[in-house]
């Protein structure tokens, strides 16, 4: 993966790593839902159920994230190949554009023979007009 895209998962991860240390979450895992704090037997039980469920989380969490990152390889793969596509499209224009200006220039050389045909058939009618005048003996 690039380092461009590195840089968006690394501080997730982090902070992912970071929850279950957090001073809130521990509040959070040793209070009731009715604000009460729990008996020091039950914090261990719900410690460790919640601590599985953070574990859960993170997996999955890492799950989802390698999956975006093969998703972005994929992405970064595609835009790579529609790059060079776009070059030979550039190539394949270019070479039109040659076949066409070579198409120009050759229509223009027709005409320019053809006129140039003409003026040496009617050239040819004058000097065998002129030739006729004279008489060979």
């Amino acid at each position: 993966m690039s380092l461009q895209v590195e840089k968006y998962f690394e501080p997730f991860e982090r902070m992912v790593e970071q929850f279950a240390l957090d001073k809130d979450v521990k509040e959070l895992l040793t209070t009731t839902k009715a604000g009460e704090r729990m008996p020091d037997n039950a914090i261990y039980s719900t410690v460790l159920e919640k601590m599985v469920e953070v574990a859960d989380v993170m997996e999955q969490s890492k799950t989802q994230m390698a999956q975006m990152r093969e998703a972005m390889d994929k992405i970064q793969e595609t835009a790579q190949m529609a790059d060079v596509q776009m070059k030979n499209i550039d190539q394949i224009r270019d070479v039109i554009d040659d076949m066409s200006q070579v198409v120009q220039d050759n229509s223009a050389m027709a005409e320019e023979t053809s006129a140039t045909s003409e003026k040496l058939a009617a050239q040819s009618v004058t000097l065998n007009e002129l030739v006729q005048k004279f008489e060979l003996n």
